[in-house]
């Protein structure tokens, strides 16, 4: 089946000295400019031309076997909506790009090409996809909601995009993505992105980088470090694993339906090892130890851990019992966990815990 060619009104305006070869060559390859979505078969311009005339009607640009199409856009995206009789679900942290240039720019902070394996989780309508598969990469997309998977089969249908039905929260990673090592690229539902983030981290090794769209506030969350205000558990916890930063910010006016916040790009590349050595401490006692003195950050540490750790503990990890918890950095929470964890296997005599 030949792809579909969105053709927004405006576009003679917008490509201006290019319109007739433009809409020549859409006549010839079976389509006609309209109101709704025409079928394309092939292009009778060379692909430089047809770059050219999207690129100055500021529309995206994709080909692959003679076929073409335009990236979503505000237009089609609430007209594909309204003809599909669907709308976004909260429950479900549905915000749909828009923006062709926004998803080409993230396609393009990933560098990932036709050597990469990219998983995208939760594709929605398709837009970023599509920008992924422009790259070459090969490009496997798990959606949740099954109302999107007939959508996302015939707006993609042709192109080397795998698609799966499947809740990332609860998906067999190792059985999807087998030996091979991934670059996740995504918009993530803002109601499961740090569970996820950190789940992914945790236990599917195979996603090497990560350049995922989360809500500024929890982007802030997973980069910052001691000593900030956003900083917390999950901090640490992505710390123990990779290194992130923000890429970039995204303005909350490239979304449909548009959310109350602004949104940013996290760059996440998982460490070669641990950023603490496992045999100081596991990794599940380190959680154990940010669990609570977490619980009550405001805290001095020697009460937010009074049940686990006493002045030898934190004499022991070199760390002040009045600190609080926002004040350490991961080789501290490592030092304390540790002398926890020692204090626990081998209390002093006459000292249970």
């Amino acid at each position: 089946m030949p792809r579909r060619l969105w053709l927004p009104s405006g576009l003679d305006e917008r490509v201006g000295s290019w319109t007739a070869d433009f809409i020549g060559a859409v006549s010839n390859g079976g389509c006609h400019q309209g109101d709704g979505v025409r079928v394309c078969s092939q292009a009778s311009l060379p692909q430089s031309r047809w770059a050219a005339a999207l690129a100055e009607a500021g529309l995206g640009f994709h080909s692959e076997a003679y076929s073409w199409c335009v990236v979503f856009g505000r237009y089609q995206v609430r007209e594909l909506l309204s003809r599909q009789g669907m709308h976004p679900r909260r429950s479900l942290g549905q915000n749909f790009v828009v923006d062709a240039n926004t998803t080409r720019r993230i396609a393009q902070l990933a560098g990932v090409g036709p050597a990469d394996h990219v998983v995208e989780i939760g594709p929605g309508l398709g837009a970023l996809t599509q920008a992924l598969l422009e790259t070459g990469a090969a490009v496997t997309a798990v959606e949740r909601d099954p109302r999107l998977i007939d959508v996302l089969k015939a707006e993609l249908e042709g192109s080397a995009v795998t698609l799966v039905k499947g809740d990332a929260m609860h998906l067999d990673w190792n059985g999807l993505l087998g030996q091979e090592q991934w670059v996740m690229v995504s918009n993530l539902p803002y109601n499961v992105a740090t569970p996820l983030v950190v789940g992914i981290l945790e236990e599917v090794h195979q996603v090497k980088r990560m350049l995922v769209m989360v809500q500024r506030e929890v982007g802030e969350r997973m980069v910052a470090t001691a000593g900030g205000q956003a900083y917390g558990a999950v901090s640490v916890k992505v710390a123990y694993f990779a290194n992130a930063k923000i890429a970039r910010r995204v303005a909350r006016t490239v979304f449909v339906p548009q959310p109350k916040v602004d949104s940013v790009l996290v760059d996440i590349h998982r460490r070669d090892r641990p950023g603490l050595e496992p045999a100081m401490v596991s990794y599940e006692e380190l959680c154990k130890v940010l669990r609570a003195g977490f619980a009550h950050r405001r805290k001095m540490l020697r009460r937010s851990l009074a049940a686990m750790a006493g002045p030898e503990v934190f004499a022991k990890a070199g760390i002040s019992g009045e600190a609080r918890a926002e004040e350490l950095d991961l080789a501290a929470w490592g030092r304390l966990a540790a002398a926890c964890t020692s204090d626990l296997l081998n209390p002093e005599p006459g000292r249970s815990r």
